[in-house]
């Protein structure tokens, strides 16, 4: 009942439902090489970008800076098979100020069947406007490696965008993602909390409210009371003649929200770590690289470990996968004799 896409030479199989609007399962099939997100930004091939210029419209051409942040997030409900459906997409886009605030400088919001499609080709268009400038557009989501993500490969496969090395795959998630002269980052993956606690926590002034998700479900199963029938429009119409403005304001001020916590936590960051979390996919990951930095700076050689019995004496101190110390002690001799 579903059509199967694979990339010759790509691990990543995807499958879509019939009429291709949205996702049933993606997985991997082999082990993908790790491949680090590049320090400089990646630009697109100037025949990339001018293949969709007669496609997409143009807007107006940000002020060239090294980041353009673009904070963006999904509104969905469930089918009655329990895929995903988007109903909804916000996203401001921005720099960051000599004074560390955010400068918002665009804007998109949509609610419509097939959002991610509408909203990738505006993501085209600013594409196309900063190519020759070498911006960096960095996606910001919360979450989105286990979410929206997904959601928008499927709109990059649509398009014929998508390359077998442009999605990096570790168990469920898509922890970085990079189309045109775009990649993603998912700010949960440094926090590891909701939105709404991680904004309290470091006390944003814009604060994520509420929505009746449930009241939304309720509206959509009205619509389309079951998967033989296509209800066409109907459900989203219905939206944005009675819930548009509770549903984009909600989306919308996600984003801001997220914005602006971004700001706060890559500055946080950085004044502990001296890193940039754009640099990095996870926290684990800017983690260890700061531990290397350190190691390297101090002139301190650690060596994997030769021997069973060298290997047995760091496994001691694991557990679940930590190194629990619950002793004080003093090392003799020097490190550097190991």
């Amino acid at each position: 009942a579903h059509n199967s896409i694979r990339y010759e030479g790509n691990p990543i199989v995807i499958y879509f439902d019939i009429d291709n609007s949205h996702f049933s399962l993606i997985k991997s099939r082999v082990k993908n090489p790790l491949q680090k997100t590049p320090k400089n930004p990646y630009r697109p091939a100037k025949r990339d970008v001018e293949a969709f210029a007669e496609q997409v419209p143009q807007i107006q051409a940000m002020e060239t800076a090294k980041k353009v942040f673009w904070a963006f997030d999904f509104e969905t409900v469930y089918n009655h098979c329990g895929d995903l459906i988007p109903y909804s997409v916000c996203c401001v886009g921005g720099v960051i100020g000599e004074d560390g605030n955010f400068i918002q400088q665009n804007e998109f919001k949509l609610i419509g069947k097939n959002c991610q499609d509408d909203f990738l080709s505006w993501l085209i268009s600013v594409a196309k406007v900063n190519a020759e400038d070498g911006v960096d557009n960095i996606l910001v989501g919360y979450n989105s490696s286990r979410f929206d993500n997904f959601l928008l490969v499927g709109a990059l496969i649509r398009k014929g965008l998508l390359s077998k090395n442009d999605v990096f795959l570790a168990g469920n998630s898509i922890l970085n993602l990079k189309f045109l002269n775009f990649r993603s980052i998912d700010l949960c993956r440094f926090l590891m909390t909701s939105l709404a606690s991680a904004c309290a926590g470091f006390g944003c002034k814009l604060q994520k409210s509420t929505l009746e998700h449930y009241e939304i479900q309720k509206l959509y199963f009205e619509h389309q009371p079951n998967m033989a029938i296509d209800a066409g429009n109907s459900f989203y119409e219905y939206l944005k003649a009675n819930h548009s403005k509770e549903i984009l304001d909600y989306n919308l001020l996600d984003c801001t929200s997220l914005m602006e916590l971004m700001t706060k936590v890559r500055k946080a960051i950085n004044d502990i770590t001296t890193c940039d979390i754009c640099d990095y996919m996870t926290c684990s990951q800017l983690a260890y690289s700061r531990f290397e930095q350190t190691l390297k700076a101090s002139s301190v050689n650690v060596k994997a470990a030769a021997d069973r019995k060298t290997w047995d004496f760091f496994r001691s101190a694991v557990v679940a996968g930590r190194s629990q110390i619950f002793k004080p002690g003093h090392f003799e001799g020097s490190f550097q004799s190991w």
